[in-house]
């Protein structure tokens, strides 16, 4: 069952899109950090406008398998609306366990912030998004502020490690839940967490919801055999409750990575995402 569930969160990353290999100007393999004793990497496509909002790719896996070179719903229709995108890798577990996942992410934030003239983007612009395991992570970096002790000690010292903006899809919120604490889940985190279940509450999202969140955009599957719906409205609610601007896409009839019979219409859901980083990182 282990060897069947691995693959299977490997096969989702495998079988996330890439952007084009002609886009003018890709980078790939940025050094942004180090984390283990080696580098730490990430794919930047610079936009065509001068002085572009930025958005930051994480990929899903179970936290144990994907690399930056995938990039998940939405990244070509994004990037073709002109927004810079950079996808970036992290440590993977259970060879490296709770919080390396969020200090690599938010140390890429900070290298990215750092760079902002020389990769021309807009410093005060950035925006998130991922999926399944990686929309846990941004959404932790839309959340979790440096008073959270997530920053790590990686890379660009002095440059912010947050979002003005995050989409959320498909990823676990609340892992004190018992919806993503048994079954699949379970194994999920206890690879995460290096079986020390104690270390949900803060690695849970909800954990940080404070009034001055980031806008949020949350698309989620009401049929997720792995991430339990239930999850996408315990951050909603949160949400709400400190009045946090925040919308739930409901995708009907689709499972986890929106896999459903009939499939759900995707490009309709990437037009969701434009729209919403559009409005949310306007000048």
């Amino acid at each position: 069952m282990k060897k069947t569930v691995l693959l299977a969160a490997a096969l989702l990353v495998l079988l996330a899109p890439l952007l084009r290999a002609s886009d003018i100007g890709a980078k790939r393999d940025l050094v942004y950090g180090q984390g283990a004793g080696r580098d730490l990497h990430l794919d930047f496509y610079p936009s065509s406008q001068p002085k572009a909002p930025l958005l930051v790719f994480v990929h899903g896996g179970g936290w144990c398998s994907g690399n930056q070179h995938s990039v998940g719903l939405g990244g070509q229709e994004l990037h073709d609306a002109g927004f810079a995108i950079a996808s970036v890798e992290y440590r993977l577990a259970p060879n490296s366990v709770w919080p390396a996942q969020v200090q690599d992410v938010k140390c890429a934030v900070r290298y990215l912030r750092s760079q902002a003239d020389s990769l021309g983007v807009d410093p005060n612009r950035f925006g998130a998004w991922g999926t399944s395991a990686g929309g846990h992570l941004v959404a932790l970096l839309g959340l979790a502020g440096p008073e959270a002790g997530l920053e790590g000690e990686g890379g660009s010292p002095g440059a912010s490690s947050g979002v003005q903006a995050v989409a959320e899809l498909f990823g676990p919120t609340d892992l004190l839940a018992a919806d993503v604490t048994t079954g699949k889940g379970e194994y999920f985190l206890k690879g995460l967490l290096g079986g020390n279940m104690e270390l949900r509450k803060p690695a849970s999202p909800i954990t940080y919801v404070h009034p001055h969140s980031p806008p949020f955009l949350i698309m989620h599957g009401e049929d997720d055999e792995l991430v339990p719906f239930h999850q996408a409205l315990l951050l909603e609610e949160r949400l709400q409750s400190v009045h946090s601007p925040v919308t739930l896409v409901r995708v009907q009839h689709a499972g986890h990575d929106f896999r459903g019979n009939p499939s759900p219409d995707k490009p309709a859901l990437a037009a969701r995402l434009v729209a919403f980083f559009r409005t949310s990182l306007a000048r």
